[in-house]
């Protein structure tokens, strides 16, 4: 800007169309992934729901490659609660550290 006057400048203008772009895709996949995390504490919740109705000690083993806690904080403690209410015992599995490469492979496998 010049004098007060607007000046064009294609680059930056360039920079502009990139960023926003680039700010859109984030969103989308922070928003896929919420999604995603949602689902999986309400599925949680109805797996919850019938182990309570079953006697016995009651295990949930619960592999995840983990999803981030900050967005869902109460669709976590409502799991939490649930599962310390009815005493039900969740113990986490990473699943990220059971996936290996093979040799000759495109892909991992268990």
């Amino acid at each position: 800007m010049l004098n007060g006057e607007f000046s064009w400048d294609p680059a930056n203008a360039n920079s502009l169309v990139v960023s926003a772009v680039v700010n859109a895709a984030i969103s989308m996949a922070l928003q896929a992934g919420d999604a995603d995390s949602h689902q999986t504490y309400n599925q949680l919740k109805q797996v919850l729901r019938l182990f309570s109705a079953k006697p016995g000690e009651r295990i949930l083993l619960f592999a995840s490659p983990g999803f981030p806690l900050a967005t869902l904080n109460f669709e976590a403690s409502q799991v939490v609660e649930h599962a310390n209410g009815a005493n039900i015992v969740i113990n986490p599995l990473d699943a990220r550290g059971l996936w290996t490469v093979r040799s000759g492979c495109d892909g991992g496998h268990l």
